[in-house]
C-alpha cells in the first residue's frame, strides 16, 4: 500500500516535531548532566567538611592535652 505524498505543510510540521523532540531530549540530557555534576560536587564538599571537622577536633584535643 503506497502512502500519498505529504503536502509541504505536513513535511514542515513533521520536521518541526522531530526538531522539537531532539531539542527536548538534548535539554533533558543537559539537565541530567548538571544534576549529576551538582551531586558530585555536594559529595566532595561534604567529604571535605567532614575532614575539616575531624581535623579541628583533633587539634582541639591536642591543645587540651598541653
Amino acid at each position: 500500500m503506497v502512502k500519498p505524498p505529504l503536502s509541504r505543510a505536513d513535511e514542515l510540521a513533521l520536521k518541526s516535531k522531530k526538531e522539537e523532540k531532539r531539542f527536548i531530549k538534548n535539554k533533558k540530557d543537559a539537565t541530567d548532566e548538571r544534576a549529576i555534576k551538582n551531586a558530585n560536587l555536594k559529595a566532595l564538599r561534604l567529604e571535605q567538611e567532614t575532614k575539616d571537622k575531624k581535623a579541628a577536633e583533633k587539634a582541639k584535643k591536642a591543645a587540651l592535652k598541653k
